[in-house]
């Protein structure tokens, strides 16, 4: 656990000094978090497909032993929820942000006044 907890403190350091451009006020720390999180979801989701593919492998080279097909069916199944979540995911998001008209960038000209 302890190994876990350091790597990643060590991957997550990097954001850290990316509050020297200006901290928390302008959000540019979230906005590197949410770039770094829009590049790892397409990793992700080829991740799963890997997974889904070592499944079909796995079936195939079963040679008809219950425990293997049982075991390579699982891994397919499992490929197939991680894919279908991880694009239910960003399907949603995007999804609620054309309809709502979500908009990351915040005019200051058009900010509701009293």
């Amino acid at each position: 656990m302890k190994k876990i907890l350091a790597l990643v403190a060590v991957f997550l350091l990097p954001l850290i000094s990316f509050g020297q451009d200006g901290g928390l006020a302008d959000g540019n720390i979230f906005e590197t978090l949410i770039e770094i999180i829009n590049t790892l979801i397409p990793f992700a989701i080829g991740v799963a497909v890997f997974i889904f593919i070592v499944g079909l492998i796995r079936y195939v080279n079963a040679g008809g032993d219950e425990d293997k097909v049982k075991a390579a069916r699982n891994t397919i199944i499992w490929g197939l929820i991680i894919i279908f979540v991880m694009f239910s995911a960003v399907g949603i998001v995007n999804i609620l942000n054309k309809t709502f008209n979500l908009d990351r960038e915040l005019n200051r000209d058009n900010l509701p006044r009293i």
